[in-house]
Formats: structure tokens, C-alpha cells, sequence
């Protein structure tokens, strides 16, 4: 039964009597707060602190339309649990209810936030103090106080604007740091800033309930393996439904941080063959045809 699992030792077990342990076989744990792909340097502690953001996106040095709209896109992701990673119940003792463990993580976080320090064997720049002398560079740069209740300020610092459109000599290398005085992104090009977000949302978790927002302490320090990252989504000899086509797009976009697409529609032999079978639709057919396929078609647009 359900009620005879116990976790000791960091191991699932069947409780056949209070002396007798019975080690379950391994199973995938469900992750939070975890990124991927993996950065190149990433120290990640064990404090968390609470975060409270609502828009609170504030870009340092030059920008451009795409990084301005990746800005919109991830202030409406994060400021939500909507599409954020959950921490899952079976860590948590089946007497506690999402109510109580929203206030416990809380405490908890609220905590670490006027206490946590980054160790001391950590090299300098991997220290808030590093950051803060990049950031002090840029004009307008003010710095700011985060609330003793939670981190509420994102810092996005930009170098240089880079190519006016995603290409493979781009520079998407970038620094993040999540402490309590509050979060930061450092990047060379937008190209990285825009990467950097990306990472940031991966890092954030949430209650059971979906009403807390999380973050662990944190210092990435982050470029790409390959270059040419892309993704060909072949739609004219597969048959992929419409809801795997929006699926795809979302990866792409979201979580992959590829920055090329390959979608083939209609291969040259589908596209003929296809005309020939529309010549052979009656007209209430053919409309009825295109009645059905315009939606998707509008949709994924």
C-alpha cells in the first residue's frame, strides 16, 4: 500500500515491518529548478530565496525589437507558475497540505534571504561584487534594494548590440547570478542576454500550490558548445498533428535555445500531387477542405 513507502536515506523503500526496509529500484526524479541544456559553470546552492517579480526586467546598454519582445515574452512566463518547473510533492510528508508547505518554503526562503552568503572558496567573479563593478559601468545604473520579504528586481546588462539578425559568428556567452541582493545577467550581445532569460526561467520553481515563486542561490557562467544549433521539422512526409506542431514550436522557441528552423510544409512531389487531387474535389469538397485547414494553418502562423 501507498502508506507503506517510506524515503530513508535518500532511497524509496516498502516498510514490511518497523526494523525491515525493503529498497525500491531506482526511478527517475522529477527535477526543479534545473537548466538545460547544461551551462559550462554552474554552482548552485542549497539556500533558496523567495522571488516577487511583476515586469521587473530592467535592461542596461543596447537593445533591439527581439530582445524587447524575448523581455515581454519572459516577463509574462515568469511572473506566473504557469509554465515554471514545480517542486513536487513526494519530498513532502503526506500530513502537510500545499497551505503548509507554501508557508514552510516560505519561512525558509525568507530566511536564507537575510543570511546567505556564497562560499568563500568560490574565485572572486564568481561573487555578486564582480558583477556589480560591470554593472556600475553602464549609464543610468542605479543599485538597488531588494525588500527583506523577496528578490524583486532583475538586472539585464547588454556590452554591445551584435549582428541585427541571429547568425553563427554571434556571441551568446553571458554571466548570471542569483544571491539575496537580488538576480543579474551580464552578456556580451543581445544574443546573450536573450539566452540568459531563458536560464533564468528554467531556474525558477515553485510551490505544490503555484503560488510561491522560487530561486537557488546561483552563479552560471554560460556559452554555447556548437554554434549552428537547429531544428527541421519535416510536416510534408510525416503526419504530425497540429497540437505536436505548436509542441515543437514551443521547444524550439523555449526550452532548446536553438535559434534556426527547418519547417518543410510541402515537399515539391506533395505539392503536385496534391493539386491533382484537389482538380478532382467537387466545389462543396474543396471548400470544405479549406475551411478545415485554414485555422491551423492561421494558428501556427
Amino acid at each position: 500500500p501507498p502508506d507503506e513507502v517510506v524515503r530513508r536515506d535518500r532511497q524509496w523503500n516498502y516498510l514490511d515491518s518497523p526494523l525491515n526496509l525493503i529498497p525500491i529500484p531506482h526511478a527517475p526524479t522529477p527535477t526543479f529548478g534545473e537548466v538545460t541544456p547544461r551551462p559550462q559553470v554552474w554552482h548552485r546552492g542549497d539556500t533558496f530565496f523567495p522571488v516577487l517579480l511583476n515586469g521587473n526586467i530592467t535592461v542596461h546598454g543596447p537593445s533591439n525589437y527581439i530582445l524587447q519582445k524575448a523581455i515581454s515574452r519572459y516577463e509574462t512566463l515568469i511572473g506566473s507558475c504557469t509554465k515554471l518547473s514545480t517542486h513536487p510533492r513526494r519530498y513532502i510528508p503526506r500530513e502537510f497540505n500545499d497551505v503548509e508547505v507554501d508557508r514552510n518554503l516560505t519561512r525558509m526562503a525568507q530566511r536564507y534571504l537575510r543570511s546567505a552568503q556564497f562560499k568563500l572558496s568560490y574565485p572572486e567573479y564568481y561573487s555578486a561584487g564582480f558583477l556589480e563593478k560591470h554593472f556600475s559601468q553602464f549609464p543610468n545604473y542605479l543599485v538597488s534594494v531588494n525588500s527583506k520579504m523577496a528578490i524583486s528586481q532583475i538586472h539585464l546588462g547588454v556590452r554591445r548590440l551584435g549582428g541585427s539578425w541571429p547568425n553563427a559568428e554571434m556571441n551568446e556567452s553571458y554571466l548570471l547570478i542569483a544571491v539575496p541582493s537580488g538576480i543579474k545577467i551580464l552578456a556580451e550581445e543581445v544574443w546573450g542576454a536573450i539566452r540568459g532569460l531563458e536560464t533564468l526561467s528554467q531556474l525558477l520553481w515553485c510551490s505544490p500550490s503555484g503560488s510561491k515563486i522560487f530561486i537557488n542561490q546561483t552563479f552560471i557562467r554560460d556559452y554555447p558548445s556548437f554554434p549552428y544549433r537547429g531544428l527541421h521539422l519535416d510536416t510534408s512526409r510525416h503526419y504530425i498533428s497540429k497540437h505536436k506542431i505548436l509542441m515543437n514550436l514551443e521547444l524550439f522557441s523555449f526550452r532548446s535555445k536553438k535559434w534556426t528552423l527547418r519547417f518543410e510544409l510541402q515537399h515539391e512531389v506533395c505539392f503536385f500531387s496534391g493539386f491533382a487531387f484537389a482538380f478532382k474535389m467537387t466545389k462543396e469538397v474543396q471548400l470544405e477542405w479549406r475551411r478545415f485547414m485554414q485555422p491551423p494553418v492561421g494558428l501556427i502562423k
